[in-house]
């Protein structure tokens, strides 16, 4: 089988890359870098890797993603199975840039698939993050419901992907499976200039707002409930369990599974892992003095997320006689020794 794949390049690219060169017949990577550029990538990665790769020159966010025509058409008759990785993952406030990346790129993508005279599956990398501002109860595998607002311009971007994929699906009749990870991590050693996961994300994140914020040195507390959790699963299981869920399924139609950890973080535990990385006191509670306010309010997609208490269902998963692996756990030691490997590759 030809299989594609956008975003090999970013985290769980990277991974997915490996996964699939393990046992597809050819696997043809969409990115903006040259074929000498991409193939230093992936061997500093996992040396070897890029010698299973051909690597297409292109831009999703561009009409034909950068092609010309032809090579456009050409490419739609040759692959089997599309899997869109490439987004903007990025905590940034660029509204435009962000919805360009991940609902535009998503556009021309789907483009991509009815092109030619094919018709290729779509395996479609979204988030549990299209749940929004929903902060309690269980989000089902398929759930899909903007009601609760969003808390930045990335969630909304992802979860209006979602709707396009829905609308694509059905009115071409394609295959899809829309794939939804929680927060990705690594604890595994990396190599400089390797792409960054949400733990050093935030912590990065965290850095501005401090840089902003000088004030803030002397402690940062994050408003939440006691109760809250976060989702943290190791990013080589969830781009296993991705492969694995989409081969054994084995059914045409639209399918959504959640890839999250069956046991979610304190988010307590989360925040003074952050701030012991940062060097200041940092805990769950509430803004006591105006510095402390004035964060808040300049950053809500970092702080809105210490009142959730949703997990995710797995039954998607358990359909197909699968289950996310127990260990290791994103507990305290785990989220230490994710900021660390990033630390000593920088």
């Amino acid at each position: 089988m030809t299989v594609a794949i956008t975003g090999a390049t970013g985290f769980l690219g990277l991974h997915l890359a490996a996964e699939l060169a393990k046992t597809e017949e050819r696997l043809i990577v969409l990115a903006r870098r040259t074929q000498e550029q991409a193939a230093e990538e992936f061997d500093r990665f996992s040396p070897g890797l890029s010698e299973r790769i051909t690597v297409i020159r292109s831009d999703v966010a561009q009409p034909l993603l950068g092609l010309e025509e032809a090579q456009f058409r050409r490419l739609a008759d040759e692959i089997d199975e599309l899997w869109h990785s490439a987004g903007d993952t990025s905590l940034a406030t660029d509204a435009p840039k962000v919805r360009r990346v991940n609902v535009r790129g998503t556009r021309h993508v789907l483009d991509l698939l009815t092109a030619g005279e094919r018709r290729p599956a779509l395996r479609h990398i979204s988030t549990v993050a299209v749940a929004g501002r929903r902060a309690h109860g269980c989000v089902g595998d398929g759930d899909l419901d903007d009601s609760h607002g969003f808390n930045n311009t990335y969630e909304r971007a992802k979860y209006d992907a979602e709707l396009l994929v829905h609308e694509w699906a059905a009115e071409h009749g394609h295959e899809a499976t829309i794939l939804r990870p929680s927060g990705l991590a690594t604890d595994r050693p990396g190599y400089p200039g390797r792409p960054r996961h949400i733990v050093e994300s935030v912590a990065d994140a965290l850095a501005f707002v401090l840089a902003n914020h000088p004030g803030l040195r002397g402690g940062l507390p994050f408003p939440a409930s006691p109760q809250a959790i976060t989702n943290i699963i190791p990013v080589e299981h969830a781009a296993a369990l991705m492969v694995a869920y989409v081969r054994r399924l084995g059914s045409a139609g639209v399918h959504s599974c959640n890839i999250a950890a069956a046991s979610p973080t304190p988010f307590a535990d989360f925040v003074a892992v952050l701030g012991e990385h940062l060097g200041i006191p940092a805990w769950v509670g509430d803004a006591r003095t105006p510095e402390q306010e004035a964060a808040h309010a300049d950053f809500p997609g970092i702080f809105g997320h210490g009142r959730f208490t949703r997990t995710y269902s797995l039954a998607s998963l358990a359909s197909v006689g699968l289950s996310v692996p127990d260990e290791p756990r994103a507990d305290v030691d785990y989220m230490r020794a994710t900021l660390a490997i990033g630390t000593a590759v920088r």
